[in-house]
């Protein structure tokens, strides 16, 4: 889902700096960077400018008069106006929203997590995570997060949090949600069927009578099929979701013809 594409910002034509546009093109650092800030509750005006900065590389020295800056860029010194660095603090504006894919950190705690767009994680993997998302949407509680995120780093949860500060928990718990938020929107792109009428954003749902409604789609009401089912690939079950609900409403359209 990342890329290494950067968008280059003109301050003047002596300095021009790169620096990325979009979610999918912050790399590890640049991602748990923007996760502190957010986890912090850094105001966003503020997060857009410390990111560019970071991510530019510029260091500002001093006020150079009372709306220039004197700053430096690879060893040289360069001066330019509050408007420019404000200009260029818009360039991060992608953080007032949402990503619309998944993005997340490869590692935590040196344990990979699974693959963003949750390729070969089971499908009933996929039914607890959407779980715990829905209890977090509802009670706005980490210990929600937490759980979904020991979901998406197999084996961290078997090396405890008793050590970790209260910094590490919120940066994990933010990286948690932007990820699966990003998955989300991912789902409702790719399964427009299953997603339109259940678009979880922002609303709580009833997930018990939801999972067995699904699991009892999949299974065509066969409780011995219900094992297999829970282990098939997530989007594998998905896609078969969509494509019964599809012909579902194909069907209806029919018979009211």
């Amino acid at each position: 889902m990342r890329t290494n594409h950067k968008t280059p910002v003109s301050f003047s034509d002596s300095l021009q700096v790169s620096v990325p546009t979009s979610w999918e093109e912050l790399n590890e650092e640049q991602l748990y960077y923007v996760l502190r800030l957010i986890a912090h509750d850094v105001p966003m005006e503020r997060t857009m400018l410390y990111a560019f900065l970071q991510f530019s590389a510029l260091k500002v020295i001093r006020r150079y008069a009372p709306s220039t800056l004197l700053v430096r860029y690879k060893n040289a010194p360069y001066v330019i106006t509050k408007q420019d660095l404000l200009l260029g603090a818009t360039s991060q504006d992608y953080l007032e929203t949402p990503p619309k894919s998944p993005v997340r950190l490869y590692k935590w705690r040196q344990t990979i997590a699974v693959n963003p767009a949750l390729h070969g994680v089971r499908f009933g993997v996929y039914l607890q995570a959407e779980n715990y998302f829905q209890g977090y949407l509802t009670e706005r509680n980490n210990k929600y997060l937490m759980q979904l995120g020991y979901l998406l780093y197999p084996g961290l949860e078997t090396k405890g949090r008793d050590d970790w500060s209260k910094e590490e928990q919120n940066i994990f718990c933010t990286n948690v949600l932007l990820w699966y938020t990003g998955f989300k929107q991912l789902l409702v792109e790719q399964f427009p069927e299953l997603f339109r009428s259940t678009d979880t954003m922002g609303e709580t749902l009833d997930m018990r009578e939801i999972m067995f409604a699904q699991i009892r789609i999949l299974t065509s009401g066969d409780v011995t099929k219900e094992h297999r089912v829970l282990n098939v690939d997530t989007w594998s079950a998905l896609g078969e979701l969509n494509e019964k609900i599809k012909e579902s409403k194909r069907l209806d359209r029919m018979l009211k013809k």
